[in-house]
């Protein structure tokens, strides 16, 4: 019962943080570009985005604000990094509304 509740809990976000990859792939790619200079390009800046991201929150962010809060800034983050991603489809005042909401929770 336990592997049920931890893969109910870790496989979806692992799915999609492992989808990611492929989505900026796609989102940087065009039709004139060299697709080899692209995959690197994204590969690199996903790696350094990594290590500045783990440095920062490790030596600067947890002791500064704590894990708690740090936990609540990682979410809204992220979820204000999709609505961004998904403005242009959507319509402005959802995209207002969505953003009030999660900074309101703070």
């Amino acid at each position: 019962m336990d592997v049920l509740r931890c893969a109910w809990a870790i496989l979806p976000a692992s799915l999609l943080w492992g989808a990611s990859f492929p989505f900026a792939l796609a989102a940087a790619s065009s039709q004139q570009e060299d697709t080899g200079w692209i995959v690197g390009a994204v590969y690199a800046a996903n790696t350094v985005g990594a290590i500045l991201g783990a440095l920062g929150v490790t030596l600067i962010f947890i002791p500064w604000l704590g894990t708690q809060q740090v936990e609540r800034l990682l979410i809204a983050l992220s979820f204000c990094g999709g609505l961004f991603m998904s403005a242009p489809r959507l319509r402005r005042n959802v995209v207002r509304v969505a953003g009030a909401l999660v900074f309101a929770s703070f």
